[in-house]
């Protein structure tokens, strides 16, 4: 089975250590097209410093249309944000900047994933040293309730990691992805 696996959730939940498992596990390609790679395409060293320069409707959609481009393109692969997360993030600081085709856009990239997995903050946040990384718990509520909205509408509705143990986390991933195939 060509695995498509995406873990969703705000910042600090685990995604990307559960993605660098997965993708060594199952060896599958992670997929590279992220926040901070377009941000430094555009010339800025973080996120938050397309936001200061009044950018995020553009940045937003150029990471969408990156993102799922480069996913159309790729049988198998693993990420860390989903199309309706880059849609979260959008809506959260600039509701006007979505249009008709960036959300049906992120509704067709959704059903292209075989697997989808919510880390939610109430099971692991460690938003960490990066000074680029937004600490304020409250904003990373405020935007998964909003992701879990937006999940709610899929067909197939993903998997929540609700383990705070990295073994136990894995050990859930597995028996879902062992159960599919």
């Amino acid at each position: 089975m060509d695995f498509r696996i995406a873990f969703a959730g705000a910042s600090g939940t685990g995604k990307t250590t559960l993605l660098k498992h997965f993708s060594e596990a199952l060896n599958l390609p992670i997929n590279p097209i992220g926040s901070r790679s377009v941000a430094a395409e555009l010339g800025f060293a973080s996120p938050y410093d397309v936001d200061k320069a009044g950018q995020r409707a553009h940045f937003q959609q150029l990471l969408l249309m990156k993102k799922l481009r480069w996913e159309a393109a790729t049988d198998a692969f693993v990420t860390d944000r989903t199309p309706f997360d880059n849609l979260t993030y959008a809506a959260f600081h600039d509701v006007h900047s979505i249009d008709e085709n960036q959300l049906s856009s992120s509704l067709l990239g959704m059903k292209r994933y075989t697997h989808v997995f919510l880390c939610p903050i109430g099971a692991v946040f460690n938003p960490g040293d990066d000074a680029a990384r937004l600490k304020d718990r409250m904003y990373h509520i405020l935007y998964e309730s909003m992701l879990r909205g937006l999940l709610g509408q899929l067909e197939n509705k993903p998997h929540v990691v609700c383990e705070s143990d990295s073994n136990r986390r894995i050990a859930l991933v597995r028996r879902v992805l062992d159960a599919s195939g």
